[in-house]
């Protein structure tokens, strides 16, 4: 039997996706659809032929009061209004009430048309509750704080960052951070961000050098994480920085003072222990024929030159003294000899020919730097080392190993205060310290120092 056009007509509200219900001039309902009866919770229940009021007795006058009006022929919508349900909940809903006709122009009754938002409305809520949040945090952050653009360009930052630069606001507006990045240290923060951005990962932290407003170099730890929209677009970076610029300093004294006391522990050990033992044994010698022969002398004469042994070896350990005498080549080829043999690693060393005469506190510098790689190489267990040493108008030196690769935000506190110490001591000569290891090629360290 061929459907009437009112059969067509609910089967079509029946089978709609949005919440519709048709009511008579008594607003009784007359037919809803599906999703009428899910959003309102009615899908248990008959309500064909009841009143509207009846299902809804938590419906006030200025509700009915539209309903009237549309019923006399006025259409109404609203975007956006709580619903108080009897139960005390909330239903945060849009609607629009429109008059449907019969056949001979009259009114009929009512459409209505509504839209469950509570979900969306608890979302707009938190996600207001989360900016006033990060706004209140922003403002009083005593870290400096930025939103910054895709290009760089900063789109807002906090007075703790002005501070902390020299500039104000609106000047800081009209650069990027490429601006005021030191040139050695942007190479890195771009390949970072634009890790970020290809998704490689989700933030990043970095020590880098910013210039402030009067040119003067501003030590700084950037953490940076990216913003995206829902199609995981990116939208903007949200930058925190502080200023580590006076603890920079204190590690540079620490370090420098460090290296002093090395050095003074180290020439009294050779040039007064170990001269002292070694006048010992001379004058031993000298008087060991005025002497019987017997095995007490022997041993003391061979006690007294394993001790000159060991306190040369310590304090070569410590400062080797023949810095004054050796090249650097030499030295570098003699704690390469040293760790193969004690710790059973292979070092491949490519070492340009024309290096030409390095100061003494750089020499120094340089030894210990390779030292502390070597130290943390062994820490990660590495069997094999490359070392690469070239010079024009810098000191280039490239080392790499097969160690494991150690996470620096890992808790091996060994190593990482041996690279933190690498990084005081190129930072201390003027030079760049840059750190490329990864978990498919860990251990690898490019340094450039002027000499």
């Amino acid at each position: 039997m061929p459907l009437t056009a009112i059969d067509l007509y609910k089967v079509f509200i029946e089978q709609a996706p949005n919440a519709i219900a048709m009511f008579n001039l008594d607003m009784k309902y007359i037919m809803t659809s599906r999703q009428w009866l899910i959003d309102y919770h009615l899908t248990d229940k008959e309500i064909i032929g009841k009143s509207h009021y009846e299902i809804f007795p938590e419906i006030g006058d200025d509700w009915k009061k539209i309903h009237q009006d549309c019923l006399q022929g006025s259409n109404n919508k609203c975007d956006e209004v709580s619903f108080h349900r009897e139960d005390k909940t909330i239903q945060w809903i849009s609607w629009e009430v429109r008059p449907w006709l019969l056949d001979s122009g009259a009114i009929g009754g009512i459409m209505m048309f509504t839209e469950d938002i509570s979900h969306r409305k608890i979302l707009q809520t938190e996600l207001r509750i989360q900016e006033e949040q990060f706004r209140g945090a922003f403002n009083i952050s005593a870290i400096g704080m930025a939103i910054v653009g895709l290009n760089g360009q900063w789109i807002k930052v906090n007075d703790a960052l002005c501070k902390m630069l020299g500039y104000n606001k609106e000047h800081l507006y009209t650069l990027t951070f490429q601006d005021i990045t030191h040139p050695d240290d942007l190479q890195v923060d771009l390949q970072l961000v634009n890790d970020l951005l290809n998704g490689v990962m989700d933030s990043f932290q970095l020590e880098k050098r910013y210039f402030n407003s009067k040119g003067e170099i501003i030590w700084g730890l950037l953490s940076v994480s990216i913003v995206r929209n829902e199609d995981r677009k990116p939208l903007h970076f949200v930058s925190q920085i502080l200023d580590i610029s006076e603890s920079k300093k204190i590690a540079h004294i620490r370090l420098a003072e460090m290296d002093k006391n090395i050095a003074r522990i180290a020439f009294e050990l050779h040039e007064n222990i170990a001269q002292a033992a070694a006048s010992i044994k001379m004058l031993f010698a000298a008087t060991s024929e005025l002497l019987p022969e017997n095995n007490n002398s022997k041993k003391i004469n061979l006690e007294l030159s394993a001790l000159i042994k060991n306190v040369k070896v310590l304090s070569d350990q410590l400062a080797p003294t023949t810095f004054m005498q050796e090249s650097l080549s030499s030295l570098i080829s003699g704690l390469i000899a040293n760790y193969n043999l004690a710790h059973n690693i292979s070092t491949r060393l490519k070492m340009d020919e024309n290096i030409g005469d390095i100061p003494f506190s750089s020499s120094y510098a340089i030894y210990r730097i390779l030292e502390d790689l070597f130290k943390s190489a062994v820490l990660r267990r590495a069997t094999e080392l490359n070392v690469a040493i070239s010079q024009s108008k810098m000191l280039s030196l490239e080392f790499s190993d097969n160690g494991r690769f150690q996470d620096p935000s890992g808790d091996n506190w060994q190593v990482n205060l041996l690279i933190n110490n690498v990084l005081t001591r190129v930072e201390m000569l003027g030079g760049v310290f840059k750190n490329s290891d990864t978990v498919q090629m860990p251990g690898l360290y490019h340094i450039s120092i002027p000499v």
